[in-house]
């Protein structure tokens, strides 16, 4: 990101290199769309986007879209460790529907149908996110309209070893048995979920190991029944 008169303009990094005394050459995606350039101290701020989704990858729609459109573009795909990006059979997650690829031609994706699993068939517009669904755990409620609907969730099998995503004790992947960690981990592949860790008081076999975490509800939910406690597991 480099401040461009107050506003932020984002280029994509191809490669970064060290040169030493706290420089580094960076080179881009492109040409800086900036008359001039940009001034020696402009503020550079590098952002990283990852895809926290186990076995999922991430993206944009790259256009508007109608509910009768089984076509569209992607842009700015992010894929998470163990994923490929978009593949025929996956299933899709773009605001509330669902839809199922059919074919993959670069950024371009053709689904079989609008509306999958029940979901609802809607219009979207450029920038929505779209996600695939983990391969990893089931799909729950597709076809919910809340904004706490359709989600995942599996038991943390292992976490994310990059040095940003470590402090955070993110699950890498999941599965239907207990791991090292005894957690289970649930999420929401759309809009804007608040993370809650700490399982409920009520559920142990679900919340062992102080892992659990809960990215499902919007930032405004409230709930006094969770949280972190100190146990002991016997085997």
């Amino acid at each position: 990101m480099l401040d461009h008169g107050g506003a932020e303009v984002s280029y994509r990094i191809t490669s970064i290199t060290a040169l030493g005394d706290g420089r580094y050459d960076v080179r881009f995606d492109g040409i800086i769309d900036n008359a001039g350039g940009y001034a020696a101290g402009t503020a550079v701020r590098l952002e990283k986007r990852y895809c926290m989704i186990p076995g999922g990858s991430a993206a944009y729609l790259a256009e508007d879209i109608d509910d009768q459109t089984l076509t569209f573009t992607v842009r700015d795909r992010v894929d998470a460790p163990g994923s490929s990006g978009f593949e025929p059979g996956d299933t899709l997650q773009i605001d509330l529907e669902q839809v199922v690829v059919a074919s993959v031609d670069g950024n371009t994706i053709t689904v079989e149908a609008r509306g999958a699993n029940g979901s609802s068939v809607l219009s979207h517009p450029a920038g929505r996110p779209v996600a695939k669904l983990s391969p990893q755990a089931g799909n729950h409620d597709p076809a919910s309209t809340s904004e706490h609907g359709a989600y995942q969730y599996g038991m943390i099998q292992s976490l994310r070893t990059e040095p940003d995503l470590v402090p955070l004790a993110w699950p890498k992947t999941v599965g239907s048995s207990a791991g090292e960690w005894m957690d289970r981990f649930y999420w929401r592949n759309y809009r804007a979920p608040a993370a809650n860790r700490g399982g409920y008081w009520d559920s142990g076999s679900n919340a062992r190991a102080g892992f659990y975490l809960y990215v499902y509800y919007v930032p405004s939910y409230v709930d006094a029944s969770r949280g972190f406690r100190a146990a002991l597991h016997l085997p």
